[in-house]
């Protein structure tokens, strides 16, 4: 959650800037990927939090496409979001591509904890 506020304040600036070239518009998409991933991200953890520990097999299968939809958001944001960190300039790239690593690490972590359920 506390990613979400410079992942704001820098879609907002560049929303500003998307229109000067091609690196700016990269780095608009990147924090609009970024913003979607965290609230991808949150969305998921309140999931797993409301789900608590459970067997996958007790689990029902609207609740498992929830899951797996907010996951495959997580992911897909966190990619386009260090693809455009790779290629956009300045401090956009070295936040865009933290933020993506962060937040796969923390996607790693929180499904390496459910393998014991």
């Amino acid at each position: 959650m506390l990613l979400a506020v410079p992942a704001l304040i820098g879609w907002r600036r560049g929303a500003r800037d998307r229109h000067l070239d091609r690196r700016h518009f990269i780095s608009f998409v990147g924090f609009t990927a970024a913003l979607v991933a965290i609230t991808a991200a949150v969305a998921h953890e309140g999931m797993d939090i409301r789900q608590g520990v459970q067997s996958y097999y007790s689990t029902s299968s609207a609740w498992k496409a929830l899951l797996a939809i907010s996951g495959l958001s997580e992911f897909l944001g966190c990619i386009l979001a260090f693809g455009a960190g790779l290629l956009s300039t300045g401090r956009r790239r070295l936040f865009l591509t933290g933020v993506s690593v962060i937040l796969l690490f923390l996607l790693f972590i929180t499904e390496l904890g459910k393998l014991g359920t």
